[in-house]
């Protein structure tokens, strides 16, 4: 294959320097700009750049693996006018299109701006220009919409900035940390240039050619290899290798103290410097057993295997074969084309700022919502959902109760979606930020913001609580939000009801529930969720005579429970190890809390009530085993789910005697679930001791 494949039809300019790259000329101007790579690296980037419609690609890696320096470095050697975004968390299209500057004149105090984004449009009909949207996965999902009309047309439509880019001109390059999966559309746009740590003789190569005969040259070849296999929880980069022997070359062999220097300079804090100590037991060898390593050796695909398929250009009708001439024959369209049975289509553009979802629009997604919504007269505009371009967007928010009702079937699929519980008080944030890890952003009377792994939220005093969370990650809406805000309009009674029950938002796989009588908690559970659409058919339950088993539970609650608390068709009841509530004016809602062993006389009724017959049980406490230890003398194992992240969130796994533990970031959390019949009091109270034990042996 040719080296340097054209980028459209016709011919570029012979002083365009793009159009003049060959792949070994690329690869030693690279080199020469001091960015050490593969020859390999430099024909991905060059094909690349050449692609159509718009040249460029996502750099996609874990931090410290050359991403951006690379890019940079392509922008001086190819004498590019150079645009750079640094995208931070929660990050917006508008702070893409718009920089907001301090201004003393301005009436408001703040100056509006060109952002980055349409300044290299506009200098695209100027010459070639490259335009870098660095850690592009910190944005909100609802960017990528954005995103996929300007990779495809160059086009900037915002306000009154309405600018088209010469995409002869534009180069774009996006580099992400998987902090987020992109769009499935968005993921179509570039192709994906992976980047994996260095080979060490890469790392040497760079070295040899800044610090030339440096005594400590080969050291710092060996402590690169055992940073990267020693789980720290950042890469050692080239930049960082030359700053530690610039400052050993400095301070000279009597000053220099390795130890204090590679803390400074590479591991960067205690913990890092800890597992690096560890891996000074390692065999650099091992570097060959990495999984990044191994993925170089896989058999490569056959070009042989695809050619010609044989296979007739169009399907013959049954019973009738191809013959040679009637590849000439008419062809007719497909009749459900003809015929009208297709999607909505429009070219409207979000108005995200309005919107209270953002959801890419496929086939699955809009089906789960015409499943909720009313039909109207418009197929694009029923209910609260409304199709827009490729985007689907609701004109009101979610209610927060419906997480696992409205809301079920659109968790993994990418967007995001705002819901609201107008309950929730100043008093439950706080327990969300002390036990849940939430984080405050910013801190008023009259509003509180707020954050935690992707999801924001914003609490009024009027308006209580407003949640965006990201669809694609059920995991962390999970670990944040558990049960649902109740309060004392919900469950009313005497002065003594254990008012508000209060469940930490969400689900029924995670969390606490704490149900107060006279200020004090009930404990701390194993197990805690309140549930709507509780019943084995998944309907609301009006009538407390329809509830399955409700007499029986009545009269076993008022022989055993303490307290029992009645109001009207509503039941509370507090047993040794469980609570079961029928709570809300009309049975709406089961609550259950597992606080330890319980008696067999009421496991029946965790295998009849739990939504879909499922009872998860699990404790979180702190660890200050280093990682390491858990793996070599503990049997924990690094989860890898792909094969491009050979660590990913430095997460490590064991399961031991159907107990399943996850260690992440000094945090373990232990648990299991059981299903349906699996539900009894014996198999409780075994698995709960294990979990007790697991705790206790590995966070002592």
């Amino acid at each position: 294959m040719p080296d340097a494949p054209s980028r459209g039809s016709s011919p570029d300019p012979p002083d365009d320097p793009v159009a003049a790259l060959t792949v070994d000329t690329l690869h030693a101007a690279l080199n020469d700009a001091g960015y050490i790579c593969s020859r390999d690296r430099a024909r991905s980037v060059l094909a690349a750049l050449l692609t159509d419609p718009l040249g460029g690609f996502f750099a996609f890696g874990p931090p410290g693996t050359g991403k951006t320096w690379l890019l940079e470095v392509l922008g001086e050697i190819l004498g590019m006018n150079t645009f750079f975004k640094q995208v931070s968390p929660g990050s917006r299209e508008e702070d893409l299109i718009l920089d907001l500057l301090p201004d003393e004149n301005a009436q408001s105090g703040i100056k509006k701006q060109w952002g980055e984004l349409p300044k290299a449009v506009r200098a695209s009909h100027e010459g070639n220009t490259l335009l870098i949207l660095d850690e592009w996965d910190k944005t909100r999902p609802t960017a990528d919409a954005f995103l996929l009309d300007f990779l495809q047309n160059g086009r900037v439509n915002y306000g009154d900035i309405q600018v088209q880019a010469n995409m002869d001109n534009l180069y774009v390059c996006i580099t992400l940390n998987d902090e987020r999966d992109l769009s499935g559309p968005a993921h179509r746009r570039m192709p994906y240039l992976h980047f994996e740590p260095l080979p060490p003789g890469l790392v040497r190569e760079a070295l040899r050619r800044s610090h030339a005969n440096h005594p400590y040259l080969e050291a710092a070849v060996n402590l690169y290899v055992r940073c990267e296999l020693s789980m720290m929880d950042k890469s050692c980069t080239i930049q960082e290798l030359q700053q530690l022997l610039d400052a050993i070359r400095v301070l000279g062999p009597d000053d220099a103290d390795w130890d204090r220097l590679v803390l400074d300079y590479v591991t960067k804090d205690r913990d890092n410097h800890r597992l690096l100590k560890e891996a000074e037991d390692v065999d650099p060898a091992d570097w060959d057993d990495a999984e990044w390593a191994q993925g170089h050796d896989t058999e490569p695909l056959d070009p042989s295997a695809y050619g010609p398929t044989g296979l007739p250009e169009r399907t013959a009708r049954a019973g009738q074969p191809t013959g040679p001439d009637e590849d000439d024959a008419p062809r007719l369209p497909p009749m459900a084309d003809v015929k009208g049975y297709a999607p909505p289509q429009n070219d409207e553009t979000p108005d995200l700022a309005a919107a209270f979802a953002a959801l890419e629009r496929t086939p699955s997604v809009y089906d789960a919502l015409t499943r909720q919504e009313p039909s109207s007269d418009a197929p694009d505009h029923f209910g609260r959902v409304r199709v827009q371009g490729d985007t689907i967007t609701f004109d009101a928010p979610v209610p927060l109760r419906e997480h696992d009702g409205y809301a079920a079937d659109l968790w993994g699929h990418p967007g995001e979606v705002v819901f609201v519980e107008a309950t929730a008080t100043r008093e439950d944030l706080r327990l969300l930020q002390d036990e849940q890890g939430l984080e405050f952003i910013s801190y008023a009377d009259d509003e509180i913001i707020a954050r935690a792994d992707g999801l924001h939220l914003r609490w009024t005093p009027d308006t209580g609580a407003e949640i965006i969370a990201q669809t694609a990650r059920r995991d962390a809406f999970d670990a944040l939000f558990c049960g649902t805000w109740l309060n004392a309009r919900d469950v009313t009674g005497p002065a003594d009801l254990p008012t508000p029950v209060l469940a930490r938002l969400g689900t029924p796989q995670a969390g606490t529930i704490e149900a107060r009588h006279a200020g004090e908690p009930v404990a701390a559970p194993y197990f805690a969720g309140v549930f709507d659409y509780w019943t084995p058919d998944e309907q609301d339950t009006v009538d407390s005579a329809k509830v399955p088993g409700y007499d029986r539970f009545m009269d076993h609650a008022e022989a055993h429970a303490d307290p029992l608390i009645l109001t009207g068709d509503a039941a509370y009841a507090l047993f040794d190890g469980l609570m079961l509530g029928l709570i809300g004016d009309e049975n709406d809602f089961l609550a259950v809390s597992v606080t330890g062993p319980f008696d067999a006389a009421v496991e029946s009724y965790l295998q009849h009530w739990l939504p879909n017959a499922r009872l998860s049980l699990r404790r979180k406490a702190a660890v200050q085993r280093p990682a390491t230890t858990l793996v070599q003398e503990h049997g924990f194992e690094v989860a890898r789910p792909s094969d491009g992240r050979p660590n990913p969130g430095k997460k490590l796994v064991r399961v031991q005697e159907g107990v399943k533990s996850i260690y992440r970031e000094g945090r373990l959390t232990v648990g299991t679930h059981l299903t349906g019949r699996q539900i009894t009091a014996r198999r409780v109270e075994v698995l709960l001791r294990r979990i007790d034990k697991t705790i206790d042996t590995l966070a002592a």
